[in-house]
């Protein structure tokens, strides 16, 4: 597996090497000692609709990163720096992930996350470093971090259409658990 450093420090995209014959291909979707991090949980999406945005979401108790990869479909994985006194804060990382290209992006705790999907019955699986805690999780408005500004009737959940923008998250005393 290939690791790709992106512009954010920490933010690193895998790219797996499938090997194949011809009954089809293995490859490795993840290694410990490639992330340095504990997984503790494994999810899973299923989005019906194109356009759909799920996020931008984060956790701050317990902490976590996101290992995100899509297993059917194609999605815009995007991850966004909110981690005070960062160089990149506000600044995003995003890739087009799919079936086929097979790429990964990890998103580490103080990275806001999300997807837009860009086909229909779009699967999406994240392995995380901290179990899902509902009352230390928070959202950003996509629209406040300049994300998506050119598609058209993106469907969005009542969560995501009511977020918080990133100016009034980086005011609430709650952004002071992801410092750089």
């Amino acid at each position: 597996m290939k690791i790709k450093e992106t512009k954010i420090r920490d933010f690193k995209i895998f790219i797996p090497e499938p090997i194949g014959d011809e009954r089809g291909w293995f490859m490795e979707t993840f290694k410990a000692s490639l992330l340095g991090e504990k997984i503790v949980q494994t999810n899973q999406s299923y989005t019906k609709l194109e356009n759909t945005l799920r996020g931008l979401h984060f956790q701050w108790s317990p902490l976590m990163g996101k290992y995100m990869r899509v297993l059917k479909g194609e999605a815009i994985l995007v991850a966004v720096d909110i981690r005070l006194g960062s160089p990149t804060l506000g600044e995003n990382v995003r890739i087009l992930a799919n079936s086929e290209n097979k790429r990964i992006l990890w998103a580490p705790a103080g990275a806001a996350r999300c997807f837009l999907t860009t086909s229909e019955d779009t699967e999406v699986e994240y392995f995380t470093t901290g179990e899902y805690n509902k009352e230390c999780e928070a959202a950003i408005s996509y629209q406040s971090c300049g994300l998506f500004k050119d598609v058209e009737g993106i469907h969005l959940s009542e969560r995501d259409r009511t977020a918080m923008t990133l100016d009034q998250w980086l005011s609430d005393s709650r952004s002071k658990n992801f410092n750089y």
